[in-house]
């Protein structure tokens, strides 16, 4: 995809659930692709390609947790719209960390 694609947007994929992403490909469908996987199979991939494309070493130390890459040659503003209306809230799980506070009133 490195040799297809001249932009690379990251995405941060936390409880997002397959049919969520089968949407977002689907909307990005002939403007960009996605690709996630696991965090220690991307960064072997990249480290390869670096031999290849040195800039590309610039993003190992920004894969962390769960993150996936987007390919595109279009414009970052245009697949970043997407991907953003494409954004859903997803529900509480065990051992989650709220995304902003949360105030439980006292009770009688």
């Amino acid at each position: 995809m490195v040799d297809t694609y001249s932009r690379i947007i990251f995405v941060h994929a936390d409880n997002v659930g397959s049919l969520q992403f089968a949407e977002v490909r689907q909307a990005l469908r002939g403007k960009a692709e996605m690709c996630m996987g696991k965090k220690t199979i991307m960064r072997r991939v990249v480290a390869a390609k670096a031999k290849t494309h040195p800039e590309l070493a610039q993003i190992l130390p920004l894969l962390r947790g769960n993150v996936g890459l987007v390919f595109t040659n279009e414009d970052l503003t245009e697949v970043r719209d997407i991907l953003r209306a494409n954004k859903k809230e997803a529900p509480a799980k065990a051992g989650a960390i709220a995304p902003s506070d949360v105030i439980v009133p006292a009770g009688p």
